[in-house]
């Protein structure tokens, strides 16, 4: 699986030291304000609400922006409701279907660690039709979960 590596983003992330979901965000939460209005109302326009395939890298921070803490919303009350059991499995599988830049894998790892949890994630397969979009979550998942085994 190939890894988004020679961008600026990337090389930022890199350097982000103990990675959260919103340090992830506030990455592109400061490019998209430094953006001119025009060009903020613009991007958000193509997104179509957040329901079309992402093309773009500024898309890509866009979309973080706009949707990503109700996708983190969301997420922190699923896993909240998952059975104890589950979490106290000492591994697991995960396969992040649809997973864009894998905001959901990313939110997992914060929810495992805030709530104490030390379930190892043994692999991560990550599911995207766009391209873009899977070697974006391919740097995410990689930054989170160090020494863990991609599957395409």
């Amino acid at each position: 699986m190939m890894i988004e590596q020679s961008a600026n983003y990337a090389y930022k992330l890199k350097y982000i030291g103990n990675p959260t979901f919103d340090k992830v965000r506030d990455l592109s939460t400061q490019f998209y304000r430094e953006l001119p209005q025009a060009l903020q109302d613009e991007l958000y326009e193509a997104l179509n609400r957040g329901i079309d395939i992402l093309d773009s890298e500024p898309q890509m921070t866009a979309y973080l922006y706009a949707f990503g803490k109700m996708h983190q919303a969301k997420l922190e009350y699923a896993f909240g409701k998952l059975p104890k059991e589950f979490l106290e499995l000492p591994e697991i599988n995960i396969v992040d279907y649809g997973c864009g830049q894998a905001l959901g894998t990313m939110c997992y790892a914060d929810f495992l660690r805030e709530n104490g949890y030390s379930q190892k994630v043994k692999t991560i397969t990550l599911i995207e039709p766009s391209d873009i979009c899977l070697k974006r979550a391919a740097l995410h998942v990689s930054t989170f979960f160090l020494m863990l085994k991609l599957r395409p």
